[in-house]
């Protein structure tokens, strides 16, 4: 579309400063300073504060506490205690995992007590699945809610730092200078109660057959067959004490990092996670500025401006340039078709014509390439290590020695099955169960290293579909609604959770440490597709290109805060705000349904250089 040469349009700039609020930065950061916040900052609703949230992680970290220390004395306590064998195991030979214990009465009392730091209870398999699942699951729940308090403190430590750049951050390699929670030795305690927990959780059950009676005749211990002798339950799970420890320990270290977080709470703005919500008390912008301030504003950037054609990259187009207006905006990503609005400062407003598509996370934080390679070295790791297992089997052809019965759930588990004793130290033939949970945390980390930094991806795609809804259903200024209905209702943090719970949950069949070193083949490569999927599903979201002509943001605070020029209202939608001046539109915000974006006309508002 062509424009005139030159023509007045200060008409067009009073009318357009509405939307284009001074958020002072660094010039060469993406930072901003408190000397450049408004001297006055206004009062912050109590639903800005988000204080629900707030309470309902706290409940979290006090069920954690408690979980903690129940944890702890209950594995003590079966350390501790010679428990009683439970009357339905005496005259059994069982296999616990891949080893077998023959429970005679008589046999150096063997047959009367429960191993040292065991307890057994017969359990149907599908219960025993639900138990193993339910525990994962649950641990997810209270450890996401003792997480968010700690990654919370971190977003508000590093704003009082002026070093904050996204919405969602990776709270386990991102540090605060000044604040004690938020210091890299506490992340680092948090990143070890982590893996402490889900290596803790994998070793916790183990599950049982019963494989055949037995009896001791003259010294020597005889078997029975089982199928032809008896007729009950043939299924059980075993509880270790030592991994019951250490889930408590691993649970109270992270209550412990989150209540240290909370000690800090002064010093969150709101415990939101909406990225409009952060960026609304971020910036000092509610719902209660008083027009004068809007005024006053205005009458600072409303120069005259002249605007004259000159070609940008082969093609013609129009760059205006303001006398005097100062604009220190950071840069976003490059629009071909955009006209420049410049200050005499060297810093740039754009003038673009629409994109019905915009740029995908992966172009505007080319940083999360990172976690693309890592999610697919999982992938590549695993499928590495299933046929590693499946050629020590193919050679041993021990590929169905371990199974005790024909049942779908057995077969998958044990068929396959690979396994290095290490118990037969003599060092260690009393201590094999804490050796054993040792090396189970340290194998176990790396899937929990892995998941924690998929994390990010996921976050980055929810803040962006947050920020999406402006220019459809709009997007509400307050963060009225139920933490846990928000979390529930977004289908990125469900697909987390079922990934995280899952992954974990499996892995805990895929490599069992107790007294020996086992891995079974069949769950290994259930590891290797769901790494697979999660791998596919990561390429989608950082690959992906939103539809429409609202810019993204991937949760960058200070883009946002640019791209709304209206606060003033509960909800906000982003569109067409009209025409400025002869062919020339802005884009923004307001508190009612706006006009479709033009995709034929240059607008302001759409990008910033």
């Amino acid at each position: 579309m062509e424009l005139p040469q030159t023509f007045s349009v200060s008409s067009a700039m009073s009318s357009s400063t509405a939307f284009i609020r001074e958020v002072n930065t660094a010039e060469s950061t993406k930072k901003f300073h408190p000397e450049h916040q408004p001297s006055q900052t206004p009062s912050i609703n109590a639903s800005e504060k988000a204080l629900g949230t707030r309470n309902l992680c706290a409940v979290g970290v006090l069920i954690g506490w408690i979980a903690g220390i129940a944890c702890i004395v209950t594995g003590a306590h079966m350390i501790a205690i010679k428990a009683p064998l439970a009357p339905y195991f005496k005259g059994k030979y069982v296999g616990i995992g891949t080893r077998g214990y023959c429970f005679v009465p008589g046999l150096a009392g063997d047959g009367q007590w429960n191993m040292k730091g065991h307890h057994m209870y017969v359990l149907p398999k599908s219960v025993q699945l639900l138990i193993t699942l339910g525990l994962n699951i649950a641990a997810n729940i209270l450890l996401d809610c003792m997480g968010y308090i700690h990654s919370t403190t971190l977003k508000w430590a590093l704003i009082r730092e002026n070093r904050l750049q996204k919405n969602s951050n990776l709270r386990l390699f991102s540090c605060a200078k000044s604040c004690f929670p938020n210091k890299w030795y506490m992340n680092a305690i948090s990143l070890l109660s982590l893996a402490i927990t889900y290596g803790a959780l994998a070793s916790l059950t183990t599950g049982m057959d019963m494989l055949t009676l037995c009896k001791l005749d003259a010294g020597t211990v005889q078997n029975i067959d089982w199928y032809e002798s008896n007729e009950g339950p043939q299924d059980g799970l075993d509880f270790n004490g030592f991994a019951m420890v250490g889930l408590g320990i691993g649970l109270s270290l992270q209550a412990f990092v989150s209540t240290c977080s909370l000690c800090k709470s002064g010093l969150v703005g709101t415990w939101s996670s909406h990225p409009l919500t952060v960026v609304k008390v971020y910036t000092g912008i509610s719902s209660c500025e008083s027009k004068s301030e809007r005024s006053l504003s205005d009458s600072k950037l409303s120069p005259q401006v002249s605007v004259s054609t000159r070609p940008i990259s082969g093609t013609s187009h129009m760059e205006a340039i303001t006398d005097s207006s100062h604009f220190p905006f950071p840069p976003s990503p490059t629009n071909p078709e955009s006209l420049r609005l410049s200050s005499c400062a060297s810093q740039e407003i754009s003038l673009s014509f629409p994109q019905s598509r915009q740029p995908s996370m992966l172009s505007m934080l080319p940083s999360v390439c990172r976690i693309q390679y890592l999610v697919w070295a999982f992938f590549g790791a695993f499928a590495i290590w299933s046929g590693a297992v499946a050629i020590s089997d193919s050679k041993t052809g021990r590929w169905s020695g371990y199974l005790s019965n024909t049942s779908t759930l057995e077969y998958w588990k044990k068929f396959g099955l690979a396994d290095f004793d290490f118990s037969d130290n003599i060092q260690l033939r009393y201590q094999q169960d804490l050796v054993g949970l040792c090396i189970q945390i340290a194998v176990q980390s790396s899937i929990t290293f892995g998941l924690h930094c998929t994390e990010l991806v996921i976050n980055v795609s929810r803040d962006e579909t947050n920020w999406r809804k402006a220019s459809t259903v709009g997007i509400a200024t307050e963060d009225n609604s139920n933490p846990a209905k928000s979390f529930t209702t977004s289908w990125q943090s469900m697909t987390l959770m079922v990934f995280k719970s899952v992954i974990q949950w499996v892995f805990g069949y895929a490599f069992i440490a107790d007294d020996a070193v086992d891995m079974g083949l069949l769950p290994l490569a259930t590891m290797t597709g769901l790494f697979l999927l999660l791998a596919i599903f990561t390429e989608y979201l950082v690959r992906r290109r939103p539809k429409g002509y609202q810019p993204a943001t991937y949760g960058d605070i200070q883009w946002m805060a640019y791209f709304i020029d209206e606060w003033d209202h509960k909800l906000l939608f982003w569109g067409d705000k009209g025409e400025i001046d002869r062919g020339i539109r802005k884009a923004g915000t307001a508190g009612h349904r706006l006009s479709d974006i033009r995709p034929d006309v240059p607008y302001v508002g759409l990008t910033m250089e």
